[in-house]
């Protein structure tokens, strides 16, 4: 039932505070991924309550990769 955390990488249950296990180091884990591989976490606002909000409520959207110029290895 902890909150603690850097911001970005808050799971949605631990925003809700319905309890969590070691499913939220998966959640993590792929917000550092998706971070690396982008540049910037999925969520990321400036207005921390608005990135809590999308963290609980928003689908992940992916950047153009031509547009944005993210080049990827197909392993990645």
């Amino acid at each position: 039932m902890s909150f603690c955390g850097t911001a970005e990488y808050l799971s949605p249950e631990m925003l809700t505070g319905e309890g969590h296990d070691y499913t939220v180091d998966w959640w993590t884990l792929g917000i550092l991924t998706y971070e690396i591989l982008v540049g910037i976490p999925p969520f990321f606002d400036k207005n921390k309550h608005a990135m809590y909000k999308s963290i609980k409520s928003s689908n992940v959207m992916y950047p153009d990769a031509e547009r944005h110029k993210i080049y990827v290895s197909p392993n990645a």
